[in-house]
């Protein structure tokens, strides 16, 4: 199945997700338990305080571990793998450890230690992020403007590119009410990050952040994990370097979310308890479908669309039944109007993309051919039939 998981970043957090999802999956507490000994504080006592939760120290590493906890859970139900991954911000390291790069412990560290010095460098400092509407095509004007109101230790620009029109700024040492006033014509909106990220103005952290992020082993990508500032799948020669370049550099998530697309992906699951991704993919991948697994109505429409999958892996048997009954000696003997009938299935099911959803209503003609077509055997069916047939889920009568 071509499908892409993803994976949401920072943004406000409530303590019921945490409460329904350890009651959906008590081995999170698990989970919580392999957390506190990277962190080194009880995370259960700060998921379950609205107070703490959506603070500036813990809200990266509680979105990390939610997303992680959302993601194995319904790693026990999903039967398809994907054919790439990407995260929004933050969720590039839920990634990261979903594509079996980093372990969910090294992560974490990774996570923690980053929190832990962009907190150190914007100490004292009054800056944050602010999402603006600006047309793609005057994006340069809005760069222009950032330019103008960056220097003298005072930073502005756009750090994250969300969609055609949707533009994340990240600004230093101006105050809210401030540069929310440069930025009126663009209909400015503080978000509940409150530090300068994917911007020059954490320039200062690059070094000691990367010398972290170096003595981490990094294995082989499982699946292909598309980078926030590139957004091409990454290497594994430069998926050290890359993390630094997220903390410091533009990134485009436009382009990132269209790389899959490009690549005939059109279901996208996301494992986030925020509804960024699914909005900006409605956005930028027309006829894209987003399965946002967070609460019992998404649970739903997920077992729908497991059935969906299910059905999707009864067409490729299908398609291996028959091609292997049309190839038999005894196919002569079944006549010319079963022969014709099972040649024009052949043809309809190999028009069909391989995600595409079978129509059950083929599904059942072509399982009545192939009990006609087993009748004429008498006796002599193929043994590799009856296995698939087995598979295939179909009643075998001889």
């Amino acid at each position: 199945m071509n499908v892409a998981y993803c994976f949401d970043g920072q943004g406000k957090q409530s303590e019921n997700m945490f409460k329904e999802l350890v009651n959906l999956y008590p081995r999170a507490n698990k989970w919580l338990a392999r957390a506190n000994e990277v962190v080194g504080y009880d995370l259960k006592n700060i998921l379950s305080s609205k107070e703490h939760i959506n603070s500036f120290r813990y809200m990266p590493i509680v979105v990390f571990v939610l997303n992680h906890l959302i993601y194995q859970y319904y790693q026990e139900y999903l039967e398809f793998k994907p054919s790439y991954l990407f995260g929004h911000s933050l969720g590039h390291y839920n990634a990261l450890v979903s594509a079996e790069i980093l372990s969910f412990e090294q992560a974490l560290s990774l996570v923690a230690f980053r929190t832990q010095l962009v907190q150190k460098a914007v100490e004292g400092h009054s800056c944050g992020m602010l999402h603006v509407k600006c047309p793609y095509s005057n994006l340069s004007s809005l760069e222009a403007l950032c330019e103008t109101l960056s220097g003298s230790n005072r930073y502005v620009g756009v750090s994250i590119i969300n969609s055609q029109e949707d533009i994340i700024i990240s600004y230093d040492n101006y105050t809210r009410e401030e540069i929310c006033s440069y930025l009126k014509d663009y209909k400015a909106v503080p978000i509940a990050v409150a530090a300068p990220y994917h911007s020059p103005a954490l320039n200062p952290v690059c070094s000691e952040f990367y010398s972290y992020v170096d003595r981490v082993t990094f294995l082989p990508s499982k699946v292909p994990i598309i980078s926030n500032v590139t957004a091409l799948p990454l290497g594994q020669e430069n998926m050290k370097y890359d993390l630094v370049r997220h903390l410091t550099e533009k990134i485009d998530m436009r382009r990132c979310m269209n790389y899959p697309y490009s690549q005939g992906v059109r279901m996208y699951f996301q494992f986030s308890s925020t509804r960024v991704l699914p909005e900006q993919l409605s956005k930028n991948c027309p006829n894209s479908r987003c399965y946002q697994i967070i609460n019992s109505d998404d649970f739903e429409k997920f077992r729908s669309y497991n059935i969906e999958s299910l059905q999707h892996r009864r067409l490729l048997l299908c398609k291996e039944m028959l091609g292997r009954t049309v190839t038999m000696a005894e196919i002569p003997t079944f006549g010319t109007e079963l022969s014709n009938e099972l040649q024009f299935y052949i043809k309809e099911f190999q028009n069909l993309h391989d995600d595409s959803l079978i129509d059950m209503q083929k599904l059942k003609q072509v399982t009545s051919l192939f009990q006609m077509a087993l009748s004429h055997l008498k006796g002599n069916t193929d043994s590799v039939i009856k296995e698939i047939y087995h598979k295939f889920g179909i009643p075998f009568h001889n």
